[in-house]
């Protein structure tokens, strides 16, 4: 269903302060952990837009109604009316502006390392980096665990 009339107007976007610590030497976990459900912010993206956990599932109608609202950066500013899906039961911001879905303009703007990897996106609160979704080559990686990530040699 598409959202109502007023709830398809755009929310701006209010100032955001932000700081977050992470750790300055990330450990990788011996498997996979998925961030499905966890709720509230689980990294910052480099042009320092926090980055949102999805959801448990892609069912969920409040995520639904949130990714059509989405600006053409893969962006969202949290209304007052919709309240955002946060997965986590808590009470999300009006105004707060988020990722929960890769930020194109901001991978598109992100420069490709010199052997044609995408560039650094972000960093995730247990201080690992997210690159964009091209591997070496700009060839997209083969190697995809079942969390959708996978380790370069060279990179953390």
């Amino acid at each position: 269903s598409s959202p109502s009339s007023s709830s398809s107007s755009v929310t701006p976007a209010l100032h955001q302060a932000w700081e977050v610590r992470v750790p300055a030497s990330p450990v990788l976990s011996a498997a996979p952990l998925s961030v499905l459900g966890v709720g509230g912010v689980i990294g910052m993206a480099a042009d320092g837009v926090p980055i949102f956990a999805p959801p448990p599932t892609e069912e969920d109608g409040a995520f639904a109604r949130e990714l059509a609202q989405r600006d053409a950066c893969g962006g969202l500013a949290l209304s007052e009316e919709g309240g955002g899906f946060d997965g986590g039961g808590r009470t999300l911001h009006h105004g707060q502006y988020h990722y929960r879905t890769l930020p194109t303009c901001l991978a598109s703007a992100v420069q490709a390392m010199s052997d044609g990897h995408a560039g650094l996106l972000a960093f995730m609160l247990d201080g690992l980096p997210l690159y964009g979704p091209e591997d070496i080559g700009g060839l997209p990686p083969s190697d995809l665990d079942e969390c959708g990530g996978h380790t370069d040699e060279g990179r953390p």
